[in-house]
């Protein structure tokens, strides 16, 4: 379904979130669904929005795809795959945060 580049679980218990994977988490490769990131090296840090979300109590479930470096206004990735829309399967998911809006809209995420 290429909804997730990668699922893991990290945090607490408190409400689930999907990272587009334009975003670092430490210990994470952020490859911004490009080829020009294919072989990245995995984060050292979290950006801090991610520690913010964790600081919260909240849980991070994965990294989302997205349209290539996030810019693009259907999410369709020839790399990566396309996530499906889980509410319009016969339609793109739609924007950079393709992945992400697919995620919560099949319950995946809050």
């Amino acid at each position: 379904m290429s909804i997730f580049i990668s699922e893991f679980l990290l945090g607490g218990s408190g409400k689930r979130v999907a990272i587009k994977d334009s975003i670092d988490i430490a210990g994470h490769a952020t490859q911004s669904g490009s080829r020009a990131f294919a072989h990245a090296l995995p984060a050292l840090r979290n950006a801090e929005v991610v520690d913010a979300i964790l600081a919260a109590g909240w849980q991070i479930v994965g990294k989302t795809n997205l349209h290539e470096l996030a810019f693009g206004v259907t999410g369709i990735n020839d790399l990566t795959g396309t996530p499906i829309n889980p509410q319009a399967p016969d339609r793109v998911p739609g924007g950079s945060s393709s992945g992400s809006a697919a995620a919560v809209a099949a319950g995946l995420a809050d």
